[in-house]
């Protein structure tokens, strides 16, 4: 039987990317996502991982509170602490991010071209069907 491991994930960016070139001149990016659960006041806080061209698009337009579509595959992460305790953790390395955010506006502000004719309702008896 094979395996699938592909997650989407819908949310606000819960802190800013911690980016990083490394050494072989490859960006990666870490943050987390903050995605809302089924009840009221229940939020999940998602880790991931962004490489290379894809970490450094969202180094330029990502910060703490901006919306996005993350999504990936899970990796889980095991080591030793230094006091020899096994630890593991669930990650999501991200293969694609969606800007979710509207274009002009900065994340939980108001849109910056508010006044803009685009972004006005439209009402349906100017619909023509």
């Amino acid at each position: 039987m094979s395996s699938f491991n592909q997650c989407v994930f819908v949310g606000n960016l819960a802190r800013d990317l911690d980016v990083k070139q490394l050494a072989s001149g490859e960006t990666v990016a870490n943050s987390a996502i903050a995605v809302n659960g089924y009840k009221e006041g229940e939020v999940a806080f998602i880790p991931f991982t962004v490489w290379g061209k894809l970490a450094d698009a969202c180094d330029g337009v990502l910060r703490k509170g901006s919306k996005c579509l993350i999504s990936g595959r899970f990796k889980q992460n095991n080591w030793e602490s230094k006091t020899g305790e096994k630890r593991s953790r669930l990650e999501l390395v991200a293969n694609t991010v969606q800007f979710l955010d509207p274009r002009g506006t900065v994340s939980g502000g108001e849109p910056q071209f508010a006044d803009d004719p685009s972004n006005a309702p439209v009402s349906d008896d100017s619909l023509p069907f």
